[in-house]
């Protein structure tokens, strides 16, 4: 996982704040829904997209998007215990 942050370099007191910009490649996003012992069906029910849209992701057709990387470290969450790291793994 790679993340960028998109901010002007003259930035003022009155610009908003940076925008953070996650980049999942598609080999990790297979590698958490593995993890996570999701099929990519599964996971397309939990997320609320189509099982296509899913298969695009996992195929690297389209880009991850920032709020479904949010939602795979909510789910890995749940499944570690307490305390012991975060992040996707790849």
């Amino acid at each position: 996982m790679s993340v960028f942050c998109a901010r002007p370099s003259n930035t003022s007191s009155q610009d908003p704040p940076p925008v953070f910009v996650v980049i999942v490649t598609p080999a990790e996003f297979r590698a958490a829904l593995t993890d996570l012992s999701l099929s990519q069906v599964g996971f397309a029910r939990i997320a609320r997209v189509d099982p296509r849209t899913v298969r695009k992701w996992a195929a690297g057709e389209r880009a991850v998007p920032g709020p479904v990387v949010v939602l795979l470290e909510l789910l890995a969450a749940q499944k570690r215990p307490p305390g012991s790291g975060g992040g996707l793994s790849a």
